[in-house]
């Protein structure tokens, strides 16, 4: 039980790493837990970050599988690290029918990554998406495959006119219209509507979700007087020109859209 606190408590604290990432993490976790933590652990899943779908899906199998045995849950969390990574190697080749040399971006994923490699990207925007500070590890990241540039959240707007697109990883993909991700998507979006590129969404199935967006990762500030600051934010599925998956690239994404890309992974979960 201690470990499986300590490994909560500490992806609470990240404010770093994206939907896949947490998703890897809390495959592994189940695989090295007892059935005595599985309670702790479903009730403790939802408040690690909310409106990460990846987290809420996690959640729904072990809600909805029968465990009898710790060999049950280790079952399980191997079966989820499998689909995460056939889901990568289904999404690359997405990518890789995607034919650009520049984007602007506001994310740190896996998934953008993905995107960089699998289009063979040259130059890369990159937003400060403050207040976080993970344009840092972004900028090292992306850095090791294309050329980095990073620029203020407020410049969004006067690069947008020397790219070919805007690229956005997502945290949960929901049905009732909304992608989430770091706050500075939505400027990020509006700018490239104005200055006439496209915007691409990119993410696997297993961040999907048919519930609706409910609350979403706050940070404290410091200060003489504290206060929380929101980090994500909701971004209509109507600002996206195509969404990049594992199950297929769908252009002008719908709400219906969403439900359909979630089954792919209820679907594809098989215990």
């Amino acid at each position: 039980m201690e470990d499986v606190q300590k490994t909560i408590s500490q992806l609470r604290g990240d404010y770093i790493h994206g939907s896949s990432w947490y998703f890897e993490k809390i495959a592994n976790l189940i695989v090295g837990i007892t059935k005595g933590d599985l309670k702790y652990l479903v009730d403790s899943i939802h408040s690690i970050r909310p409106g990460m779908a990846s987290i809420s899906n996690i959640e729904l199998v072990l809600k909805t599988t029968s465990i009898h045995s710790d060999e049950d849950l280790r079952r399980i969390g191997r079966l989820l690290l499998d689909y995460k990574n056939r889901a990568k190697e289904r999404l690359i080749s997405e990518v890789r029918k995607v034919k650009i040399r520049r984007a602007i971006s506001i994310s740190y994923s896996s998934a953008v990554r993905t995107f960089i490699e699998g289009t063979g990207l040259e130059e890369l925007v990159l937003l400060e998406s403050r207040p976080g500070h993970e344009y840092k590890a972004a900028k090292q990241d992306y850095g090791e495959i294309c050329n980095v540039t990073v620029i203020p959240d407020s410049a969004a707007y006067a690069f947008a006119n020397s790219v070919e697109a805007a690229v956005l990883g997502f945290d949960g993909l929901y049905s009732n219209g909304y992608l989430v991700n770091k706050v500075g998507s939505v400027p990020l979006c509006l700018s490239a509507k104005e200055a006439g590129i496209g915007v691409y969404a990119i993410g696997e199935s297993f961040k999907a979700s048919k519930d609706y967006v409910g609350s979403m990762k706050e940070r404290e500030t410091r200060g003489k007087i504290p206060s929380k600051i929101q980090t994500f934010e909701r971004v209509p599925l109507s600002f996206i020109d195509k969404l990049i998956t594992d199950t297929g690239t769908f252009r002008r994404p719908r709400k219906e859209t969403v439900g359909l890309i979630q089954a792919v992974f209820i679907d594809g979960f098989s215990i």
